[in-house]
């Protein structure tokens, strides 16, 4: 489940895992490197949908998986414009 918590830890490290395990502090390590490749591979997903160069099934899947990983709307609100 993606937090607006460890959402912040990857912004905070600008989605560099290699930053992140070599830099981070005590209080960044809230997040699990499989944590954060599914944020990694969502906004990854995410950036073609909202752009509209997808189909309506795979946005679907994307829409599905957004719903599924994100802990509240306003989570999922950060990672689409995040994308």
């Amino acid at each position: 489940m993606i937090t607006s918590e460890k959402l912040a830890i990857y912004r905070k490290y600008a989605g560099d895992i290699d930053g992140w395990s070599r830099m981070a502090v005590a209080k960044d390590r809230g997040i699990t490197g499989g944590e954060w490749a599914a944020i990694t591979n969502l906004l990854q997903e995410l950036t073609p949908y909202k752009r509209q160069l997808v189909s309506e099934r795979y946005g679907q899947q994307v829409r599905d998986k957004l719903a599924a990983l994100a802990a509240d709307e306003d989570v999922a609100r950060q990672l689409f414009e995040l994308a």
